[in-house]
């Protein structure tokens, strides 16, 4: 009994694939990996560029946002009168802090993080299929 299992292993183990299943095995995870890779350079591509369409009309509502809390006034005190600012820092700093347009910095940040993101993601996926379409 133990020879038949040790016989039929060793003609399991005998029998190897031959080298042309080999390179179609290798081919087709090499071709896999480049479509994986151009579907995740192309969908990173694109939020990166809607997040960078989004970001232009979020800094324009920061900007607006500011000017309308009076941003820009104590912007423009602190560069006239420097000496204000640091004889009553702790008071300035609570209205710089008050008039600060937080919502749309916020925004801004978040998408511009974002956008970064998504570039830096979609040009790792690009070296990744022309890494396999130079091995080819």
């Amino acid at each position: 009994m133990k020879n038949s299992y040790k016989n039929t292993l060793n003609r399991v183990y005998s029998k190897q694939p031959s080298d042309k299943l080999f390179l179609r095995i290798n081919e087709q995870i090499q071709h896999s990996t480049v479509v994986q890779a151009r579907i995740k350079a192309s969908s990173y591509g694109l939020l990166s560029l809607v997040s960078v369409v989004c970001l232009v009309p979020l800094i324009r509502y920061a900007f607006t946002e500011a000017a309308h809390s009076g941003f820009y006034d104590y912007l423009s005190l602190l560069i006239s009168d420097t000496g204000y600012f640091i004889q009553n820092w702790k008071i300035t700093i609570a209205s710089v802090a008050e008039s600060l347009p937080v919502a749309g910095l916020m925004l801004t940040l978040g998408i511009l993080t974002l956008a970064v993101y998504a570039f830096k993601k979609s040009s790792v996926y690009v070296g990744i299929m022309k890494i396999n379409i130079i091995n080819n």
